[in-house]
């Protein structure tokens, strides 16, 4: 509560310990008395002002205390894409220090497994004044991928005078969630439900999948389709005989030799977006 002291005495030191206790300001009897009202309006404003500040500081506190806290990754950059703020989260997901960090161009995250375009639409969507949502593979400090869903938005500056109403990007905001756990998961029981884990090769849920493409495509396009099948013979007397263990060497060891023969036809063997060979293994020696 601002507090006005009408005071006789123009002595410094009454004057000082009314300042310790906690006057506002003081105007004097000899003072011109209409500038009472004046005075009262110059407290109430500034208190307006103080009150409005405390406030503001408060929620800056707050809003620090959570992104410090915060589980996710948040990064801050100007409107280059320099990075001006990291959180501790940041710092636990890539290994890199603040000091690392801050002043470097978010390139320095960017990994070979995103395409250039993805990149290119990213900066076109944030520049434009829109939120970008996506999954994007970034590198850690130590080389190594991690991949995070990742929300990027426009902050704006508050420059609204009467010269200047148009609004103008001058940060970015990134939330990253590190997601890399789930995608293994993820890609480890698509493995599971596709391919063999003892030659790596499609099994026969996914050669029928991609034999049925390749024949749509043949069908498609007017061309004819061979198919090859190869039978090891004797495989379950081996099995019998040398162990179970031989019998797997035996298919990873013909497995490779195989790879290595479709090598040479890249331009007519069917290759997936992995860049897997349409090469499976249908049973136990076929």
């Amino acid at each position: 509560i601002p507090i006005l002291m009408i005071t006789g005495t123009d002595i410094n030191t009454i004057i000082d310990r009314a300042y310790q206790v906690g006057v506002t300001d003081f105007i004097q009897k000899s003072d011109n008395w209409n500038l009472l009202k004046y005075r009262v309006r110059y407290m109430l404003r500034n208190n307006h002002i103080l009150e409005a500040l405390r406030h503001s500081e408060s929620q800056l506190r707050i809003l620090s205390i959570a992104m410090e806290q915060s589980p996710n990754s948040v990064l801050i950059t100007d409107a280059s894409g320099n990075i001006e703020y990291v959180n501790p989260k940041f710092c636990e997901i890539t290994g890199y220090s603040q000091k690392d960090v801050i002043g470097q161009n978010t390139r320095i995250l960017r990994s070979d497994k995103i395409s250039a375009t993805v990149y290119q639409e990213l900066w076109h969507t944030i520049s434009a004044g829109q939120i970008w949502r996506g999954v994007l593979c970034n590198r850690r400090k130590s080389g190594e991928y991690y991949w995070a869903d990742v929300i990027i938005s426009p902050i704006y500056n508050d420059n609204k005078s009467a010269q200047n109403l148009t609004k103008k990007i001058t940060y970015f905001l990134s939330l990253q969630e590190d997601i890399t756990k789930i995608r293994n998961q993820e890609a480890r029981i698509r493995y599971l439900s596709y391919f063999d884990p003892l030659t790596g090769l499609p099994n026969r849920r996914l050669f029928r999948e991609r034999l049925n493409e390749i024949l749509n495509k043949a069908k498609h396009n007017n061309y004819q389709v061979a198919l090859f099948q190869f039978d090891l013979d004797h495989f379950k007397r081996l099995n019998d005989t040398l162990g179970h263990q031989v019998g797997d060497q035996l298919l990873q060891l013909f497995t490779v030799r195989i790879n290595e023969f479709t090598n040479w036809f890249d331009n007519i063997i069917f290759i997936d977006e992995e860049g897997v060979h349409t090469i499976a293994r249908t049973g136990e020696d076929e």
